[in-house]
């Protein structure tokens, strides 16, 4: 009768083991090689001036940060190129939204292109958006709650969208009281103020406002 020498068998198994490893490796080292190369693709047409190019390097980088959506920096130049594409045909802007929203939702922390993008959804008329992403904003600090730009906007959406109007009077009332804004600001509450009729809140009166 055969014995079987475990030394043989672990040496045996020790083989199939690290082979069975290897071959569920490949796949990650192979999807690891393919998303470089998007990469490398992307940066290359990224810096051509074409518009053609640089819709292919919008393409490369999406295909990319599907591979590796922590890539901070890929993000972030994906980000740049949808908003030189929007500003250089802005039929693309809606989808230039939809892009940066991509890269906001895996790296919040990131104002300036939510500026950016806050004012893209101004202009394509989609406030409640535009408001979403200054509430955001707004709920970061104090210095978004004074930045008198952002109050200003944010008036905007609560009165297009015929939303709460005190809530856009408070918003020009802080603005006003940074002693940043400007005159038109005063003029854009007065109007509002002369246009709510039954409004008596006595913390916002036009006598407030007339020699500011």
């Amino acid at each position: 009768r055969r014995v079987i020498s475990w030394k043989r068998f672990l040496i045996v198994f020790g083989i199939l083991l690290a082979t069975a490893a290897a071959v569920g490796a490949l796949p990650l080292v192979q999807n690891r090689r393919h998303a470089t190369s998007l990469r490398d693709r992307a940066e290359k047409l990224a810096a051509e001036k074409d518009a053609e190019k640089q819709d292919e390097a919008i393409k490369l980088y999406d295909q990319y940060l599907k591979y590796q959506p922590k890539d901070d920096s890929a993000f972030r130049k994906f980000a740049e190129l949808n908003f030189q594409r929007a500003k250089d045909d802005p039929k693309q802007s809606y989808a230039t939204v939809e892009n940066v929203e991509k890269f906001l939702r895996q790296f919040p922390e990131n104002p300036t292109e939510r500026k950016k993008l806050i004012d893209l959804c101004l202009d394509l008329g989609r406030l409640e958006s535009a408001r979403q992403h200054i509430r955001i904003l707004f709920d970061k600090g104090e210095q978004y709650r004074q930045d008198v730009d952002l109050l200003d906007k944010a008036a905007t959406c609560e009165v297009g969208l015929g939303g709460d109007m005190l809530q856009a009077v408070k918003f020009l009332d802080e603005a006003i009281l940074t002693k940043k804004a400007p005159p038109r600001l005063v003029a854009r509450l007065l109007g509002i103020l002369n246009d709510l009729k039954a409004f008596n809140d006595q913390r916002f009166t036009p006598s407030k406002y007339v020699e500011i």
